[in-house]
């Protein structure tokens, strides 16, 4: 259940033709734990660019102009009714899991958040492409300047094994640039927004809605790979780039990157480095990707492949190449390319 002061499908009925100034962006609070749902309040038309919560009067500063109100309207909605769904599922444990041809799972859950983005973004904006990890893709997306890439639940191995290190994910990517992503973990109810050349914001429990800087890193760095990228075959070179940067063998993580990791709450490092497969292939695909990038980037943080290539998405194959390197700031990741470079192969595999 949704309670809202003015629910987002009404506004988007009210507003069918024109974009609406930013400012009239609602204040979004988070899971509530006390009634197990999300609240969003009525959009406060009278206050300009400040967004005043309606309990202690914190606000949430947009900017005054900018080109992606119905989309970011979408994104939030559509993610907070998903990250609801999932997290009812979650708790009832009651989704069924069932293996996928390359022996991953998936469950009820991904494909009903799955059949939820899809829907939202087919009924919102029909003649945009889509992208998501539970259909199979088409070509047809490629025809669009613009395509919605979604994973409806990143990391349904963790949802399966009842970790709570899960997300959902969904981004709008235009000319193969993300333009707005949203993300949301479903357990805490935390939710984060980008907008390219706008910002990151995190929503939080108690109707709090802020602009979210990345913390600068530790001195020397906390860096981490993953069990996805290429952590046991590489680890001589991920260990040879933290002595580099005078740091700690970096842990191997069950995950990948999730958008959230750069969060006090949930920060336990400053920097992430993923190799590939031994046998050159990328460990993931765009949906992966996608939310993260932009949210790291508009919070002040590094993100790119290996070599220092920012990612291009929509493409035909959506599996990007190169690694991933994530950092909390431009300097660190500078530090950490430097480090990487005599390591490499000429080129990305």
């Amino acid at each position: 259940m949704i309670h809202t002061g003015k629910r987002y499908d009404t506004l988007k009925t009210a507003y069918p033709s024109r974009r609406r100034p930013l400012d009239n962006f609602a204040t979004v609070s988070a899971y509530n734990t006390t009634s197990n749902c999300l609240l969003v309040h009525k959009r406060p038309q009278d206050l300009g660019r400040e967004i005043k919560n309606h309990e202690d009067e914190t606000s949430m500063t947009l900017p005054e102009h900018h080109p992606y109100e119905r989309e970011v309207d979408l994104a939030v909605s559509t993610v907070r009714e998903v990250a609801v769904t999932v997290n009812r599922i979650y708790s009832e444990e009651s989704a069924r899991t069932y293996t996928k041809g390359d022996g991953s799972p998936v469950t009820d859950a991904d494909l009903e958040a799955d059949r939820l983005i899809r829907t939202a973004v087919r009924q919102a904006f029909p003649d945009d492409g889509l992208l998501t990890e539970e259909t199979e893709d088409s070509s047809e997306r490629l025809s669009h300047d613009r395509c919605w890439i979604a994973d409806p639940i990143d990391g349904t191995a963790q949802f399966v094994e009842r970790t709570g290190q899960f997300d959902v994910l969904l981004a709008l990517v235009e000319q193969n640039i993300p333009v707005v992503s949203v993300s949301a973990h479903p357990p805490s109810g935390a939710m984060m927004l980008a907008v390219k050349g706008a910002g990151a914001w995190r929503i939080d429990q108690g109707d709090i809605a802020s602009p979210f800087t990345i913390a600068a890193p530790d001195q020397p760095p906390r860096l981490v790979t993953s069990k996805y990228y290429g952590a046991n075959d590489f680890a001589e070179e991920i260990t040879s780039v933290a002595n580099r940067l005078g740091a700690q063998t970096p842990p191997v993580m069950p995950v990948g990157f999730q958008p959230r990791a750069f969060l006090p709450e949930w920060r336990q490092y400053d920097g992430f480095v993923g190799f590939w497969r031994p046998d050159g292939d990328s460990p993931v695909r765009e949906w992966d990707l996608a939310t993260s990038d932009l949210f790291v980037t508009e919070a002040g943080g590094g993100f790119s492949d290996l070599y220092g290539n920012r990612y291009l998405y929509n493409q035909p194959a959506p599996r990007p190449r190169g690694g991933l390197l994530v950092s909390a700031s431009p300097a660190l990741h500078a530090k950490l390319l430097e480090a990487l470079a005599p390591l490499l192969p000429a080129s990305p595999p």
